[in-house]
């Protein structure tokens, strides 16, 4: 287990489903050992936390009170994803000096539209969003914690205020109780268009990330190849 100043943390048994083989990231460590060696130094390292329980509001908060580095991201394990996920998103997540970052993935059932919600102006309410922009950094007002990038200042302000980052309000489910507070708090949530994963054995995970032109779409493949 490696831990220091950086920190990965996972829901590893979220609603009873263990980790599962996929086609393109083949298991969560390869996707950290690609990680560690393409941005780990001696004090930035990588730590992998399980949730003992999957009650998914009480294991998010587990994986908040336990981690030990600057972030957390959170993976649910029905999703398959590429090894450089992470990645790509700490080259958004840091270049633009973000606190809350998301990446695309999708509802199991029809219409299959993004997990991802904005504020209806007119009257407040959070609603999904059918469309988004490609290819783009763009702001949200709420999103599914499958693929959930967080600072622990985040986690740190929320707990100031004498609450769990993922317990329940009222009506609301964990993933929107959390953004509910971020709101509250003014801190700004952020999607990349350009990053994807997706619920196993639905279609593939994207390769199209013109951006991150110092990853070779074949260093996952050798990174797994080496394992």
């Amino acid at each position: 287990m490696l831990i220091g100043s950086k920190a990965i943390g996972t829901v590893g048994i979220m609603a009873g489903v263990p980790a599962v083989l996929t086609n393109f990231c083949r298991s969560l460590v390869k996707m950290m050992i690609f990680t560690r060696e393409s941005v780990c130094s001696p004090t930035q390292y990588i730590h992998y936390d399980e949730a003992p329980f999957s009650d998914h509001g009480p294991a998010r908060n587990h994986l908040v009170a336990n981690m030990v580095g600057d972030w957390l991201l959170m993976l649910d394990t029905d999703h398959e994803f590429e090894p450089d996920l992470l990645v790509r998103m700490l080259k958004r997540f840091e270049g633009g000096k973000l606190d809350v970052m998301t990446a695309i993935y999708r509802f199991r059932a029809n219409p299959c539209s993004p997990v991802l919600y904005a504020k209806n102006p007119d009257d407040g309410m959070v609603k999904a969003i059918a469309t988004y922009p490609g290819n783009a950094i763009f702001k949200v007002d709420a999103a599914g914690a499958g693929c959930l990038l967080v600072r622990r200042s985040v986690f740190e302000a929320i707990e100031a205020m004498g609450e769990n980052s993922f317990d329940r309000l009222p009506g609301l489910s964990e993933d929107h109780s959390f953004f509910r507070r971020l709101e509250k708090l003014g801190i700004n949530s952020w999607c990349d268009s350009r990053i994807e994963c997706h619920h196993l054995r639905v279609e593939p995970v994207t390769r199209d990330d013109e951006d991150v032109s110092t990853i070779e779409h074949s260093e996952p493949f050798a990174v797994m190849g080496r394992l």
